[in-house]
């Protein structure tokens, strides 16, 4: 908790001020803040626990499986942080033996602080947290990310977010700051978060606080997400996955129609590449047609059900 108030501290400070920006790519930047705010994390936490390693954003990559390992976003939304939208926050995750213990998400300019320990509940500023109740995908709002990508990638995001609103969703947001869209999930503002590539450092801290409020945070089959997995879906709701297989061939960059019962959806694939897909796993009566969720990625696709 230390860590991050002194984080919080010095992230007020440089907010709305001139700070120096380097770029690390494509609409990917560090700034003199994020350096700063990773520095006095580190620092903090090595004072007292020297052994401990450490996975952050900006300087450090030990290994994944250590023992005790702390994740840290010392900034997430910089592009916020930047543009002087007081939307962004420091996320610090402690896991033992790949198990996550401990996350904190704190928004410093709104005194916004999510924590979470494991079997003890998810908290928002002392009240607890609970998942959205929705079971219909027509009867929630929704929140997504981009990557930095400007191709395939974006170009899969927007087609999916097509899909959800032509199965009529309350709404789509996209705040820029994953930390927090995976907090507001497990307050119960959205019924689900998706973004196609994430760090860990994006979701050290929140997928412990969505779990413990009573979400779930994986990969696109459904499978717990180990900590140098890039991609995630989020939601506090059942998936099924449609993989490779051997009914529908489909090759290179394209984008096709696949009817499951009574409901389709676009599918684009991001690679050139033969698929062939079918449904997988899917034990729900056939008269259940409509589908609450869809997703895709290279090499699967996800929808869901009620």
């Amino acid at each position: 908790m230390k860590a991050t108030l002194l984080s919080a501290k010095i992230l007020r400070e440089r907010f709305q001020t001139t700070v120096a920006v380097e770029i690390k790519g494509l609409a990917n930047f560090v700034t003199q803040a994020d350096l700063e705010s990773e520095r006095i994390i580190v620092e903090t936490i090595r004072d007292r626990f020297p052994s401990h390693s450490f996975i952050a954003e900006e300087s450090l990559n030990d290994r994944a499986d250590a023992t005790d390992l702390w994740i840290i976003d010392p900034l997430d939304g910089t592009s916020n942080f930047m543009h002087g939208i007081p939307h962004f926050a420091i996320s610090i995750s402690y896991y033992r033996d790949g198990q996550p213990e401990l996350g904190i998400v704190c928004n410093p300019i709104r005194n916004d602080w999510f924590v979470a320990v494991r079997g003890q509940g998810a908290w928002h500023n002392g009240t607890r947290m609970k998942v959205d109740t929705a079971d219909r995908i027509d009867a929630t709002m929704i929140t997504c990310g981009f990557y930095y990508d400007r191709d395939r990638m974006m170009q899969a995001t927007l087609d999916t977010i097509g899909d959800f609103f032509r199965n009529n969703i309350h709404g789509m947001r996209r705040f820029g700051a994953a930390a927090l869209d995976l907090c507001n999930v497990a307050c119960g503002q959205y019924g689900l978060f998706f973004e196609y590539k994430l760090h860990p450092w994006d979701y050290g801290a929140g997928q412990l606080i969505l779990a413990e409020a009573g979400g779930r945070v994986t990969d696109c089959d459904g499978l717990a997400l180990p900590l140098h997995q890039p991609a995630v879906s989020v939601r506090p709701m059942r998936f099924f996955t449609i993989e490779p297989s051997r009914l529908l061939p489909l090759t290179g960059i394209c984008s096709t129609r696949i009817s499951i019962w009574q409901s389709s959806f676009n599918i684009a694939f991001r690679k050139s590449l033969k698929y062939r897909v079918r449904v997988k796993s899917v034990l729900i009566p056939k008269k259940q047609s409509r589908l609450y969720a869809f997703r895709c990625s290279a090499d699967h696709l996800c929808v869901g059900l009620p």
